[in-house]
């Protein structure tokens, strides 16, 4: 993205690249186009004959986030304008809500991190059972991995997972969330059931009886814990409507466990703890003794984080789009985002919950900082539209999925986005 002031002639509409449906400014106006060269155009103002070019000028080979300042030169005698057919890209697909499960959003640094902690008060939320149970979760989690974390750690897989469940139950309950604690149950449960099988076998000692009971009360008292949570009741009513087909989930686990995986090792794209998050439960999907909750918990998991990796994608794509961001002092006003193409997001509830503060206050700016605020939020989203790229071979498998269904179609929007962009870039350069 570059950034291209056009000062002279004052107050007259520019034309960009030959699309003449399109009209920008008054001038002087800052407008955001892709790196590269383009041609600025004013036309006469004739009502009886043709519209002609009076004034033009143009910019060579500005790089990316380059910035530029140009005055259009005079047309004598002013001359025929050469229309460049324009193909037009519709507004982004809309995106689902997130789900039950954890959800993420998109932090003021630009990578993706677990929402905060939903409020406690919230419809569905049985306030009373959960302020009841609430400290004897909180001291069973820590007694379990006390009864764990001795001699060589035997069940170190099962400790692990202890660790995991008390890092999010054993705080203050309106800190809590329920989605990922719904997760790390499951996961928990599927750990311990793991565990005991491998003792039978004869592969693991036993467990004394102290922790046999601590784990077993853990794990009997987080099933009430959860379900009188909006979450917990959503995540056990899919559970229930869950057929499964093990076929398709050998499938899902492998596009899902691939996404995850090449959400590792991305620290500018997602909090690490939420990339290893989401793989353990990926890695879960038909795991345990009750594989449908372990499938549904995965789903919903990585559901959320695709979403919002699109979501991101998707913004970012808009902002690449050329387009007027300001003209005269004054001006700014709420037209930025209709004209950065966020208007339609504005009234979309899943958008604004992954991005709302993220580009927030664009229509309180000064003409002096919007174009420090668009190559901000450009930097900060451009690794995410660049890892949806990548990662489009496999978004096409999730995309399959009777419950992704929606991704495919924001696939093929993001693709006829930016093959939109590379046709106009193409048409450009023929016609100068």
């Amino acid at each position: 993205m570059i950034f291209v002031t056009v000062v002279e002639p004052r107050n007259r509409e520019v034309y960009v690249n030959g699309v003449y449906d399109n009209p920008l400014g008054p001038t002087p106006a800052l407008i955001t186009l892709n790196a590269g060269s383009h041609i600025f155009e004013t036309l006469t103002t004739s009502t009886t004959g043709p519209r002609l070019i009076d004034f033009a000028g143009a910019v060579h080979n500005v790089p990316d986030l380059g910035s530029v300042t140009i005055d259009l030169s005079p047309v004598v005698p002013p001359v025929p304008r050469q229309r460049v057919p324009r193909r037009r890209v519709p507004r982004p697909p809309p995106l689902p809500r997130q789900g039950p499960g954890p959800h993420f959003i998109i932090r003021d640094d630009g990578r993706i991190d677990f929402a905060p902690a939903d409020a406690l008060d919230q419809q569905g939320n049985d306030i009373a059972l959960l302020k009841a149970l609430h400290p004897d979760l909180r001291e069973l989690s820590r007694d379990s991995v006390e009864a764990l974390d001795k001699d060589n750690r035997p069940h170190a897989a099962l400790l692990e997972r202890g660790y995991s469940y008390r890092e999010l139950i054993d705080q203050e309950l309106e800190d809590v969330s329920f989605g990922r604690l719904y997760v790390a149950g499951v996961r928990l449960r599927n750990a311990l059931d793991a565990a005991n099988e491998k003792i039978a076998e004869g592969e693991l000692p036993p467990f004394d009886e102290r922790t046999r009971e601590v784990l077993e009360s853990l794990l009997n008292l987080h099933g009430p814990f959860v379900l009188g949570t909006a979450v917990g009741l959503e995540l056990v009513s899919a559970e229930a409507r869950y057929q499964r087909n093990p076929a398709e989930e050998r499938e899902l686990r492998r596009a899902s466990e691939e996404f995850a995986r090449g959400l590792l090792g991305r620290p500018e794209i997602i909090a690490p703890k939420a990339a290893e998050f989401i793989l353990g439960a990926t890695e879960e999907i038909g795991v345990g003794k009750n594989p449908e909750r372990s499938t549904i918990v995965a789903t919903a998991t990585v559901t959320n984080v695709v979403i919002v990796s699109v979501a991101a994608a998707t913004i970012s794509a808009l902002v690449v789009a050329g387009g007027i961001v300001a003209g005269p002092p004054g001006l700014v006003g709420g037209a930025v985002f209709s004209l950065l193409g966020f208007e339609a997001l504005k009234k979309s509830k899943s958008f604004l919950a992954i991005v709302g503060k993220l580009a927030s206050g664009f229509d309180k700016l000064s003409y002096a900082d919007l174009e420090k605020k668009i190559v901000n939020l450009k930097r900060r989203l451009e690794p995410h539209a660049a890892f949806v790229r990548a990662m489009e071979p496999t978004l096409a498998k999730l995309g399959a999925a009777k419950h992704y269904k929606w991704l495919t179609d924001s696939l093929h929007w993001l693709h006829r986005r930016r093959q939109t962009d590379e046709d106009e870039a193409k048409r450009k350069i023929e016609t100068q």
